[in-house]
C-alpha cells in the first residue's frame, strides 16, 4: 500500500469539476484509491464519495493506494492536487 498526506492550499473546496478530474485519474488505475479526511474514509472512484469529503483550504488529507500500480496511482493523483491545489504532499 503507498500512501501520502497532502495539506490542500489556494482553493476552498473541492468543487464538482475537481472532483471529477481526481475521479478520472483515479479510475485510470487498477489499484484501489481512497481518500482520509478526519479518520474516514471515501473511495478515489466515487464522485459522490470525493465530493462529501468536504475538504478545504489548509485541511489534510492522505491518498492511498493498494494494488499492482499503486505507486503510479499515488504520484498522478498527487501530482494532479498539487496542480489544482497548490498544495504539499509527503509519503507516509
Amino acid at each position: 500500500m503507498a500512501k501520502v498526506e497532502v495539506v490542500l492550499a489556494d482553493k476552498t473546496e473541492f468543487s464538482s469539476r475537481f472532483a471529477g478530474k481526481f475521479v478520472k485519474k483515479a479510475s485510470s488505475f487498477k489499484s484501489q484509491v481512497t481518500v482520509v479526511k478526519n479518520g474516514k474514509e471515501y473511495s478515489g472512484k466515487s464522485i459522490m464519495g470525493i465530493l462529501t469529503i468536504g475538504a478545504l483550504n489548509g485541511d489534510r488529507i492522505f491518498v492511498k493506494a493498494e494494488g499492482t500500480d499503486e505507486e503510479e496511482a499515488i504520484k498522478a493523483l498527487v501530482d494532479l492536487l498539487r496542480k489544482d491545489f497548490h498544495s504539499e504532499g509527503k509519503t507516509s
